[in-house]
């Protein structure tokens, strides 16, 4: 059965409308919270204030496939390797079905862009980044072997037929699943496998873009290497790459920068820091991750993720292992 949430609101006089926003923010909330994580297993959420990432889902075990239909507002998703590590899922591919929205990233070496209408598949022992527009999506999980074959990154467009075959399938196919009898289960999974087989044999791969690709995950890794280095940034990495500072801005134009991208992951390491290491002095922390003081750390933290450095560490200490007090909902644990 779906994890999904019913709700049901009073009339609309005076009071009741007072008990029915409570009720709604308590549902969002839930939903949300509920939402961050289911997502834990295939990716966690980079908040980019001021606008929190919300969302909504509801997950269906069919057989050994598991089917999701998904909302959600703008948001980015990061499946690192220390997420693949730990993923249930790092042995299944990925199927996205976008009803609404957008999606744009990388994964797999390649780039890819998805539009309304279009499909994507992925293997999820890839790791992936990719920026969501405001979107609804259907999907499923299927484990790798019972796949033929490798797994490459596709995008199957709204035009193509295998696009439109296993679009009709898995509408039809949530349509059925709430009244779906056992016995229909061997036989639905059965035929979702061959239409995504037809889709991976037929459809044409990706075609990877000359380098740029390659050489955006070296700096990403020599960035993440060097975050407590006060003299990282593009004048080193295009030194140390021997590239242009145009070309270096192109690589990360779509995160706005190569600036941007070494702030972010400096607060993310920060932010894990006073998850991990809650008796750790704010100071300590400022200046372990390269921020030049304690204040211009301080309000880099607070417009990322919405709360302050003692906020986040203050929760940690108080409840570490609580599900209510989600600390990790807050930043890039999520």
């Amino acid at each position: 059965m779906p994890h999904a949430i019913v709700l049901t609101v009073p009339g609309q006089d005076g009071k009741g409308d007072d008990t029915k926003g409570r009720i709604y923010r308590r549902a969002e909330r839930t939903m949300t919270l509920r939402w961050r994580r289911q997502l834990r297993q295939v990716a966690w959420l980079r908040e980019r204030p001021p606008l929190a990432p919300t969302g909504q889902c509801a997950v269906y075990q069919l057989g050994p496939l598991t089917l999701f239909n998904s909302s959600s507002n703008a948001c980015e998703l990061v499946r690192d390797a220390d997420t693949v590590a730990v993923s249930d899922f790092s042995n299944h591919a990925m199927v996205v079905d976008m009803l609404h929205g957008s999606a744009r990233g990388e994964t797999g070496g390649q780039l890819v862009n998805l539009r309304r209408g279009d499909i994507g598949i992925f293997d999820l022992a890839d790791a992936a980044s990719f920026a969501v527009s405001e979107c609804t999506c259907i999907g499923m999980l299927v484990p790798r072997d019972l796949l033929a074959g490798e797994v490459q990154p596709l995008a199957l467009r709204e035009s193509q037929l295998p696009t439109q075959m296993l679009d009709r399938h898995l509408r039809n196919t949530f349509g059925a699943l709430p009244h779906a009898g056992t016995p229909k289960v061997e036989a639905t999974v059965q035929a979702t496998l061959s239409i995504l087989q037809l889709c991976l044999d037929f459809a044409p791969a990706l075609a990877k873009p000359k380098g740029a690709v390659s050489l955006r995950r070296t700096i990403l890794a020599f960035i993440d290497e060097n975050l407590d280095n006060i003299e990282l940034g593009p004048e080193q990495l295009c030194r140390k790459f021997g590239i242009s500072r145009t070309w270096l801005y192109k690589i990360f134009s779509a995160e706005g920068g190569v600036k941007r991208v070494i702030r972010d992951r400096r607060l993310d390491a920060a932010f894990r820091d006073l998850c991990n290491n809650p008796d750790t002095r704010i100071i300590d922390v400022a200046y372990r991750r390269a921020f030049s003081s304690e204040r211009q750390f301080q309000r880099a933290f607070l417009a990322q993720f919405g709360v302050s450095p003692s906020a986040v560490r203050d929760a940690r200490e108080r409840a570490p292992s609580s599900e209510d007090d989600d600390v990790s909902s807050l930043g890039p644990t999520g």
